[in-house]
């Protein structure tokens, strides 16, 4: 679990370019509000762009293990879609974690994955 912000950063094997992944607490914290966890990470954007470090894109991790997506998920799913807004969702990779290696619980996971690509209520809007 993450709690704060960490910036890593890593060379291409290609074109040597450097990329910066930037790692930031989740929501639903049991001891910090979602708002203290978004201040802090609008905080980190703002010192970074003065040094003239520009986000270029964003990898939203989604667990796969759960069962369904719960009420702060999806809370955090509709937030995520606001801040980014509809122009910038061509920066946003959309991608699961935590993926089982059980064969049962495997085809459960991937019927998971095309509820949430299928879905208007998860990624198909921000995918559209």
């Amino acid at each position: 679990m993450t709690a704060k912000v960490e910036a890593h950063l890593a060379t291409t094997h290609t074109d040597s370019r450097r990329v910066i992944f930037v790692d930031t607490p989740g929501f639903d914290d049991t001891e910090r509000s979602d708002t203290e966890i978004l201040r802090e990470i609008v905080n980190w954007l703002n010192v970074t762009y003065r040094k003239g470090i520009k986000l270029a894109g964003i990898v939203y991790l989604h667990g796969i293990q759960a069962p369904r997506v719960s009420g702060t998920a999806r809370t955090n799913l509709r937030l995520f879609g606001k801040l980014c807004g509809d122009g910038s969702m061509s920066s946003v990779a959309l991608a699961t974690t935590h993926w089982s290696s059980g064969e049962e619980e495997r085809r459960r996971q991937l019927l998971r994955h095309k509820e949430l690509i299928a879905d208007d209520t998860f990624w198909k809007l921000m995918i559209t």
